[in-house]
């Protein structure tokens, strides 16, 4: 199946299906399984250049800061009880412990740790897209 896209002559998407608008510069035949995940609800922020979709929204470099900084105070208290918690007898482990993170865990959470720090280090940084993170950073 496929979806009319309507571009303006910036390339901008500017609507979808058989419309009339007095921008419209170029109509696309697309088929639905090329559409981003989130264009049904975001469609004004991409735009279509040489039968590809690129996101036109600039990210705001103090936001991205704030989420990486974010990240890293939950990332630095899911390690300080890791480390804290390894400080307990083992037969009082099970009763006394905060952290449930498996040592596999607590790697995957050390290696995002670094992915997040050099993320803003990045030279094109925001641009450059916010780094993978495990599943388990993710919901600290």
């Amino acid at each position: 199946m496929k979806v009319l896209i309507n571009t303006d002559n910036n390339h901008l998407i500017i609507g979808v299906g058989e419309i009339t608008h007095p921008k419209i510069k170029n109509t696309y035949k697309v088929s639905i399984e090329d559409l981003p995940a989130d264009f049904a609800y975001n469609y004004s922020s991409y735009s279509y250049i040489d039968d590809k979709f690129k996101i036109i929204i600039a990210l705001d470099h103090s936001s991205e800061m704030q989420w990486q900084e974010m990240m890293l105070k939950k990332i630095s208290v899911a390690l300080a009880s890791y480390e804290s918690d390894k400080g307990i007898p083992e037969e009082y482990r099970d009763i006394l412990s905060v952290s449930q993170l498996s040592e596999e865990e607590h790697f995957a959470i050390l290696c995002d740790r670094k992915l997040l720090i050099e993320y803003i280090q990045q030279d094109d940084f925001p641009e450059c897209g916010r780094p993978e993170l495990n599943q388990v950073t993710i919901k600290l």
